[in-house]
């Protein structure tokens, strides 16, 4: 079979990326042939072939007709080149990309993040719950109580992030089959009305790491993206509450939260016992992750899967967070890690002193998170389950 992926980045900066390279490279080792186009590159690229099209995914509405046009000429010159059997789109294209190759390919999707079920690039919290509600024009009256859209400047924007959607919808929903990396992200799916919902969970690699040389005793890594929705300033505020116990943390990313997670840092006065290394190469990471005793994903909205979490499960380190859809399917909690109640500080600071106060409580949670990465997501498992929906496309 010939396989043409589709995706906005490829690399090793983030999760999507590193699931790109192991399907590419896992069907290749099965005996097919799989060409990428991408919009940009990041980091080393994977072994199979490729192309790039700057424009491929920064389409939008606004977008002049020339682009639009020289996109479209430029991917379907690509695709006659290379006959696909399948393209495989790592994330949704603008519908006036799509639609052209939808006439003539076999096209499947994996719904990496939630944004094919909300014109959010989130599910947000309505109350004390993960919105489930089905997305629209009613997302506009929500977003007046919850504050759902607040992200985008005004009411205009908002409707029109809401148009976008539906008319993205729309388009997508004629692909013939979609793959989605969790249960909770099939059941979205499947409640906005999409058919053919295909669970392919995200191949975790089998990852060869060292110690570090010098790391601090009861060491917690936390390795995410710098934004409100990953809870780190709840888990400073938590640490802030057993601040008598042994420990440091490390933050290690980017992101517009950076300033003000410091600045909070600095009033907790924990500023010696948290350090944020930044981005950092991925065998640096983990080397840092398993040196840790503890890794922390305290993310206050639902993951599509919890790539970072699942990681550290992989190299035998324990995983504390917060309960919430998606991170709570690969954190098995009293089994591979713990799981406070969302939001809830004195929860998790409760959670991580009771892990940091037993070693082999630790160590039984770190390796049957091992066992369970090592035995149930594998890369033979995805290809096997994404050959499986390619034959419903």
């Amino acid at each position: 079979m010939r396989i043409l992926i589709l995706t906005p980045t490829i690399g090793e900066s983030y999760g999507t990326e590193q699931v790109v390279k192991e399907t590419g490279e896992g069907l290749t080792e099965a005996g097919h042939t799989v060409h990428f186009v991408a919009g940009r590159g990041s980091g080393p690229l994977p072994a199979f072939p490729g192309d790039f099209l700057d424009s491929l995914f920064a389409i939008n509405s606004f977008s002049s007709r020339t682009l639009v046009r020289e996109t479209n000429d430029r991917l379907l010159r690509l695709a006659q080149t290379f006959s696909p059997d399948i393209i495989h789109l790592m994330d949704q294209l603008d519908p006036k990309i799509l639609e052209p190759i939808l006439a003539r390919y076999h096209v499947v999707l994996t719904s990496h993040t939630v944004a094919t079920t909300s014109p959010s690039s989130c599910r947000v919290i309505l109350g004390d719950k993960v919105c489930e509600k089905r997305s629209g024009w009613m997302c506009l009256a929500y977003n007046k109580r919850f504050g759902c859209l607040n992200y985008l400047k005004d009411d205009i924007r908002r409707a029109h992030a809401v148009h976008e959607y539906l008319a993205r919808k729309k388009s997508h929903q004629r692909i013939a089959s979609v793959l989605g990396p969790s249960r909770y992200i099939c059941d979205l799916l499947k409640a906005e009305g999409w058919k053919n919902v295909n669970l392919v969970p995200n191949p975790v690699p089998l990852i060869t790491a060292t110690t570090l040389a010098h790391s601090p005793a009861n060491l917690m890594t936390i390795a995410s993206r710098l934004v409100p929705m990953k809870g780190i300033d709840r888990v400073l505020r938590a640490l802030k509450k057993i601040e008598s116990d042994p420990w440091t943390l490390w933050i290690a990313g980017e992101g517009p939260e950076r300033a003000k997670l410091e600045g909070l840092t600095q009033t907790l006065a924990l500023a010696g016992r948290v350090a944020f290394r930044g981005a950092l190469p991925r065998t640096k990471l983990h080397s840092v992750i398993r040196s840790s005793a503890l890794f922390l994903q305290p993310n206050l909205g639902p993951e599509s899967f919890g790539l970072a979490a699942a990681e550290a499960s992989a190299l035998g380190i324990p995983v504390v967070g917060f309960d919430v859809p998606g991170l709570n399917e690969t954190i098995l909690s009293g089994k591979t890690g713990l799981l406070a109640a969302r939001g809830d500080e004195n929860d998790i600071a409760q959670k991580i002193h009771e892990l940091l106060s037993d070693p082999a409580k630790r160590h039984t949670f770190g390796s049957a998170g091992a066992d369970l990465m090592k035995n149930t997501y594998t890369r033979s498992r995805h290809i096997a389950a994404t050959l499986a929906a390619y034959q419903t496309a």
